[in-house]
């Protein structure tokens, strides 16, 4: 791919907030390295917080490509405050006004759409991953006959985590939120970190408040945390963690399981 002048072109449309942009960051690094042109389509001030890492990535592969296209957003025009381009922005001190705020956020981004659709038009990329956040770009995609993405931000097991729930609705059937319940369905269950891997601690949550929702205690915490960094299994736990962040990077390593599915997206995409 990296000696054909006709590169494999993936167009990247990240929520705006960094706990989006950040892995979209990460997922156009690999595209890149592996021969890829990677675009990201974000607005004016988020495209300065993109801009140093991508100048980075660069500098260290003069020969790869990666960039950024800018979208305008007029934030005051629909609603926000000014500069608000980024979820991270917002610094509002009354609860109720941040959640009409956010609110308004989610729903401003529509506001893309023609941008996109008329960006798509021009760049006809080979593929589109775009946020979950922004169910219209689906159909903008459509329009240009590119293929659409969904980028959800989090992985298989949570997806399938989700959808069991929402599904099965085993949380209906046990008389408090503290209660544990089986999920039907799902390969694991909630006790995964804890049981299975056992690099974690259970921290217990109780209700507080009526109509609040369940609360951990500031000293709940605390007490969890002292025995993960210095209770009796603290140095076996570590070992453990250590294990499986080996294992994780083995398979994005050259001929492991992550390495080899994204040669497959990049193959898939380019036929």
């Amino acid at each position: 791919m990296g000696s054909n002048p006709q590169r494999f072109h993936v167009m990247f449309f990240p929520f705006m907030g960094h706990g989006h942009m950040i892995p979209t960051l990460d997922m156009a690094n690999l595209l890149s390295s592996r021969g890829a042109k990677s675009t990201i389509v974000t607005t004016p001030l988020n495209s300065k917080i993109l801009q140093k890492h991508i100048d980075t990535f660069k500098n260290l592969n003069p020969s790869l490509e990666m960039e950024i296209q800018i979208l305008d957003f007029p934030c005051v025009q629909l609603g926000l405050p000014e500069g608000c381009e980024n979820l991270d922005f917002l610094t509002l001190n009354n609860n109720d006004d941040r959640e009409v705020m956010i609110l308004k956020f989610f729903l401003s981004t529509s506001f893309f759409k023609d941008q996109l659709e008329k960006l798509l038009e021009t760049t006809r990329p080979d593929c589109l991953i775009a946020d979950m956040f922004f169910p219209w770009a689906t159909k903008a995609a459509e329009k240009f006959n590119v293929p659409r993405v969904v980028f959800h931000g989090f992985g298989y097991f949570p997806l399938c985590f989700e959808y069991c729930i929402k599904l099965h609705k085993p949380h209906k059937r046990v008389a408090s939120n503290c209660e544990p319940f089986v999920i039907p369905d799902l390969p694991g269950n909630i006790k995964l970190v804890t049981q299975v891997l056992r690099t974690g601690v259970t921290v217990e949550a109780k209700r507080e408040v009526k109509g609040l929702g369940d609360r951990i205690s500031r000293e709940t915490v605390d007490k969890a945390v002292r025995e993960v960094l210095a209770g009796e299994e603290a140095e076996e736990r570590r070992k453990r963690a250590k294990n499986l962040a080996e294992n994780a990077n083995a398979a994005v390593e050259e001929g492991g399981s992550s390495f080899n599915d994204l040669n497959s997206f990049i193959e898939e995409f380019s036929s």
